[in-house]
């Protein structure tokens, strides 16, 4: 992990994920590029250009002021004796011409981190408009931090597979940045009581999961719940989990906990569980 792109729109959310990317940034000797995607200011089309040209400039030093005055490094390090300095980049850019997801494949970036507060349907109710469409959209992998999750203390990460092959993958994504953190990587699949249990999957999958982490700290667990939702929030809070990951794409395990028709609005884990979100 080399670069980490968290937007900044100066809230008490973006505050939370600014916070936890630069904390990552430390721990991975990553890069950080901080943006701001911002709303033109209203000018007259019959003011003079050398005018426009100066109301734009103006916006943009202040905005940049602004951005690096918020990313600055904590004034308590977590470890003491072990600071990393962390190279920041600031980008401004206008809500116009362009988005996130932009932004993270202009810059090739590896992961987006985001703050996160609620909003519309399911998936925006629990992580917020902006990040529901940053995850849909985004060629790389986004993490969203609710806000008061703290980076400190992530000793436990769980993914939740419906036996995906792109799951195997993206596990060992997940178990190399583990390690840099000194975490555990639990992987789950919850199967509903109303659905009859897809045996011969869950062994194609078992068998290519322990051939591929026999020797690493990776766990494997299947659990029956009345819901896939309530049985992934009894494995989170009963097992510590700090950050929840799965895959991304129609018709597996995110349709089912995030579609319109799902009970995810009522899940209490939003509040305090970030969501590392992986495409396929």
């Amino acid at each position: 992990m080399n670069k980490i792109l968290v937007p900044v729109d100066f809230s008490g959310a973006s505050d939370w994920g600014l916070n936890y990317a630069y904390n990552l940034a430390q721990e991975f000797s990553a890069e950080l590029y901080v943006a701001h995607i911002y709303r033109p200011p209203y000018v007259e089309s019959t003011m003079p250009p050398a005018m426009i040209k100066q109301i734009l400039s103006d916006k943009e030093r202040d905005l940049l002021q602004h951005l690096k005055s918020n990313a600055q490094f904590p004034l308590v390090f977590k470890k003491e004796g072990t600071i990393n300095p962390v190279t920041i980049h600031y980008i401004l850019e206008s809500g116009a011409n362009t988005d996130i997801s932009d932004l993270a494949k202009k810059h090739d970036i590896d992961i987006i981190v985001m703050g996160t507060h609620g909003a519309g349907n399911a998936a925006e109710k629990v992580w917020g408009t902006n990040t529901a469409k940053v995850i849909r959209d985004s060629g790389c992998p986004v993490l969203a931090i609710p806000i008061g999750a703290e980076f400190d203390n992530v000793n436990n990460i769980a993914y939740a597979t419906d036996y995906d092959p792109n799951d195997i993958d993206n596990i060992m994504q997940l178990v190399l940045f583990a390690t840099v953190i000194n975490s555990k990587v639990h992987c789950i699949h919850i199967n509903n009581i109303l659905d009859t249990p897809d045996e011969s999957k869950e062994s194609a999958f078992k068998e290519k999961f322990e051939a591929r982490f026999k020797e690493l700290p990776v766990s494997f667990s299947v659990r029956s719940s009345t819901s896939v939702e309530e049985g992934l929030e009894t494995f989170i809070r009963t097992n510590h989990i700090n950050i929840l990951s799965m895959l991304t794409h129609k018709k597996n395990l995110w349709n089912r906990m995030f579609g319109e028709k799902s009970m995810t609005r009522e899940m209490s884990m939003r509040s305090s569980t970030p969501l590392l979100a992986f495409h396929s």
